[in-house]
């Protein structure tokens, strides 16, 4: 690869909103690939993406499906391994990280409400302070 690719997660998916908000976790530089834990995952049947690939800025890729990785792979069994190493690495790495912005969206999300609790509270007489009438 040459160029750049930010790898993003989107918080708000499963929910009732239009609106999507991706948080970016992992990025890609000049001479390194992606791709690979959604290949060489032996889960990815069940589990899918981990997440939405954008190009930042003018980038030329190499693009080999898995069909083809996996026959090329074949005659080089210590690239194979490393290569699963590898991606089972950056897969364990991507979910501590979007499970890191899954906790802190949540945190996020418990302050607005507790925050809007507090503002309605006030203006209906609640927590407000006010000066005793003599």
């Amino acid at each position: 690869m040459q160029g750049s690719v930010k790898l993003k997660f989107d918080i708000t998916e499963g929910m009732a909103t239009e609106q999507k908000y991706q948080i970016p976790f992992n990025m890609y530089v000049r001479g390194t690939y992606f791709g690979d834990v959604e290949i060489l995952s032996r889960e990815l049947d069940t589990v899918g993406r981990d997440g939405t690939a954008e190009v930042l800025n003018e980038s030329y890729f190499l693009y080999i499906d898995k069909l083809n990785l996996s026959r090329v792979l074949k005659s080089f069994p210590n690239i194979k391994r490393e290569m699963r190493y590898v991606a089972s690495e950056r897969k364990a790495r991507h979910e501590e990280n979007i499970d890191i912005i899954r906790k802190k969206f949540a945190e996020m999300k418990r302050e607005i409400i507790r925050d809007r609790m507090e503002e309605s509270s006030r203006s209906k007489g609640g927590y407000e302070s006010r000066p005793l009438s003599q």
